[in-house]
């Protein structure tokens, strides 16, 4: 499976066409790949809404459309995406569950404050350790702006992903990161 979780705060404003379109471009590689059948896609500011519910995702056109808006609560949002992913897995029958579940965070950090008021930094640290240790799931974070978000990444635990591409180039970098990362998907 895989699941992504799109921040679309105000801070993805600068540059919600490209990543927009670098999601999109994702989503068809990923789509196009044997083994990855299942998909589950979300996006927050402070507010929380599931795009595309797990669904079989082989061969689906799949168009994501970003609107930005709001400020941010990453770490609720990304505590609350994590448990409903492993809700709808553990809903599915043994048999029809994904042998890989890959969890991405696309966001796009201005430094402004994490409104999240339920999870701390550390609940999602644990939350992700759990998901990893008993079901190998992966994480990464797709950075799509400057890299004030390590902080926040390294306290729980996920990776950003291509780094050193992200780091300063919100419109050139998110495609390369997006690129890099379906490649290590294969």
């Amino acid at each position: 499976m895989l699941a992504v979780l799109v921040d679309r705060s105000e801070s993805m404003a600068s540059c919600h066409s490209e990543v927009e379109g670098g999601l999109n471009r994702f989503l068809k590689n990923q789509s196009e790949q044997p083994g990855l059948h299942d998909v589950m896609l979300a996006q927050f500011n402070t507010e929380y809404e599931i795009v595309v519910p797990p669904t079989r995702f082989t061969g689906m056109a799949l168009r994501y459309v970003l609107e930005p808006r709001g400020e941010s609560a990453l770490l609720d949002n990304m505590g609350r995406f994590i448990t409903e992913v492993g809700e709808a897995l553990a809903k599915m029958p043994e048999k029809d569950r994904p042998a890989k579940v890959i969890v991405c965070i696309v966001t796009a950090p201005d430094g402004q404050e994490d409104h999240s008021v339920k999870w701390s930094k550390e609940d999602i640290k644990k939350l992700v350790q759990h998901q990893r240790d008993q079901y190998h799931w992966e994480f990464i974070f797709l950075v799509a702006a400057h890299v004030r978000e390590v902080g926040v990444s390294a306290a729980v635990g996920v990776p950003i992903a291509n780094m050193d591409s992200v780091a300063q180039a919100c419109h050139a970098a998110l495609d390369e990161a997006l690129a890099a990362t379906s490649a290590v998907l294969l």
